[in-house]
């Protein structure tokens, strides 16, 4: 496959499945329908890059101007959902995402470079350079050499910073800011969340090295797949393909009963009895525990043998220290070094030298054992060997 360019959505999409990805991404066959969700994200995306370029970077109107903010909302509505009513559920719901991050955000002192901007770099194949196109919404200048990208998120569901962490379009970001910001000593790159809060993370010079390892190669995966050969991959987003209707792989699914083959409403219900018969079987396994515990108690064994099954049982057990009592034999200046031990640092001091006799001895009966509830394995013998 020859790809005129590739961005974050795209390699998404061609990890998940390369035949998806020639359909929607080189084949250009688009998918049914716009969801309104995407809709209300692009008017309001529309309506923040317009007002942030005039108030931030263009300097013709002041950040305080709310008149001016609620023009370009205005505008926006008008330009995606063709209506200019502003009494619809859509424009009182783009309108107030909108007030919703301007009451939080305030970026009358930030350094703004730039506003959703088109731009791309270069990512070398066996059959030539391919640019990677990328649209951030904003990037700042925060300090001397450190640098921010941030993305708006209209979207319901929320993401942590661990999500950053792997989200391709997030790394994408961070390479392409060191890429046209060599000084950088800092990037941070922020998905600002605007039914819930931002959430940052700063990416270092070993992750831009690394997502651009990983970039390669899949670009290069792409150019060594044969147009004519692609694989079909089942995934969890296979629902909203392009090509849903004729991929063989969702029809050789469908066919066997696989997850492909249920409408939402029976997933629906099959989730809804799955989780039930799952909280049923975790009490009848916890019954069944407790009857064999109470059997080898009886027997007072910690293995039996059972319908040729090996049924053992183990009590588990802990330590727990008594942290004021200890402190206390201590004294303030090592309890202070010390800070609140574990029992590793305990088990260290014990044997460190730096303790009377006594001291040891004390802290050593400070330093109890209990038992948990007895924890059952149950598995086959070992298969016979021949010798």
């Amino acid at each position: 496959m020859k790809p005129e360019s590739l961005s974050a959505t795209a390699l998404h999409v061609s990890e998940l499945c390369l035949s998806r990805y020639q359909t929607e991404h080189l084949r250009k066959i688009p998918r049914s329908g716009i969801h309104r969700a995407a809709s209300i994200g692009s008017t309001v995306h529309l309506a923040l890059e317009r007002f942030v370029d005039a108030a931030c970077i263009k300097k013709t109107t002041d950040w305080s101007d709310e008149d001016f903010l609620r023009t370009c909302g205005e505008v926006a509505y008008h330009e995606t959902f063709h209506s200019a009513d502003t009494t619809t559920e859509d424009f009182k719901e783009c309108w107030g995402l909108v007030q919703r991050w301007y009451g939080r955000t305030d970026l009358s002192n930030t350094h703004v470079l730039s506003v959703e901007e088109k731009r791309n770099f270069l990512v070398p194949t066996s059959i030539g350079k391919i640019p990677f196109n990328y649209i951030w919404d904003r990037c700042d200048q925060l300090d001397d050499h450190v640098y921010e990208v941030v993305d708006y998120k209209t979207s319901r569901w929320n993401v942590g910073v661990n999500d950053l962490e792997t989200k391709l379009q997030a790394r994408a970001y961070a390479l392409a800011c060191r890429i046209e910001h060599p000084d950088a000593e800092k990037i941070w790159v922020t998905f600002d969340m605007l039914r819930h809060t931002s959430v940052g993370l700063e990416f270092t010079r070993d992750d831009a090295v690394a997502f651009w390892a990983q970039l390669k190669r899949t670009a290069q995966k792409i150019v060594d797949t044969p147009d004519d050969d692609v694989p079909e991959t089942l995934n969890p987003e296979c629902r909203w393909c392009a090509k849903l209707a004729r991929c063989k792989e969702v029809r050789k699914n469908h066919m066997l009963g696989g997850i492909h083959s249920l409408t939402l409403d029976e997933m629906a219900r099959a989730k809804y009895e799955i989780d039930n018969q799952l909280k049923a079987l975790e009490v009848l396994s916890e019954q069944l525990e407790e009857q064999l515990s109470l059997e080898a108690e009886r027997r007072d064994e910690f293995e039996m043998e059972l319908d040729g099954l090996k049924v053992g049982f183990s009590v588990p057990s802990r330590r727990r220290a008594n942290h004021p009592a200890i402190a206390a034999i201590l004294g303030p200046d090592l309890s202070r070094e010390m800070g609140r031990f574990t029992l590793g640092q305990l088990d260290d001091l014990l044997e460190s030298g730096r303790l009377s006799y006594d001291q040891v001895r004390q802290v050593k009966a400070q330093i109890t054992q209990y038992h948990l509830d007895p924890k059952i394995k149950i598995k086959a013998p070992a298969p016979l060997t021949e010798t």
